[in-house]
């Protein structure tokens, strides 16, 4: 059995690996955020700005082969937070927290995913991609 942590479970797209991962065989999820989310997952409440309370918390974590990261620190005015030195480093140190103690307590972790919105697109940039985005769409300049 595989284990997943999906990292940012209260927000759309974790809410939605949650339930993903809870209804395929051979799955063991654990749902990871600082509120918890609807699903049914096993969950844990951390605040990835915590170090400590990340190395803490990742010892209890060693069971995972897997991370779904979809957690994003964000202020008002999306665009203009993207932009922002500042926000850029907290969203790293909250992925460094959590992963570089992870990558030692998980022996068996084996993949990690990042995943993102429309700052994906370029949206911070330009423009944003055409909705619905499709593989065919010419890919933005950015």
């Amino acid at each position: 059995m595989s284990t997943v942590l999906v990292v940012g479970a209260s927000g759309v797209i974790g809410d939605a690996a949650v339930m993903r991962f809870a209804a395929a065989p051979g799955w063991s999820v654990i749902a990871l955020s600082r509120r918890k989310p609807f699903g049914a997952a096993r969950h844990f409440a951390l605040d990835l700005a915590d170090e400590s309370a990340c190395r803490a918390a990742c010892e209890e974590l060693k069971t995972v082969t897997h991370v779904v990261y979809a957690a994003l620190a964000e202020k008002p005015g999306l665009v203009e937070g993207w932009r922002d030195p500042g926000q850029m480093d907290l969203n790293l140190r909250m992925l460094r927290n959590l992963l570089e103690p992870l990558s030692r307590a998980a022996s068996g972790l084996s993949h990690v995913t990042l995943l993102q919105g429309a700052k994906a697109y370029g949206g911070h940039v330009a423009h944003l991609a055409p909705m619905p985005a499709r593989e065919n769409a010419p890919r933005d300049p950015h």
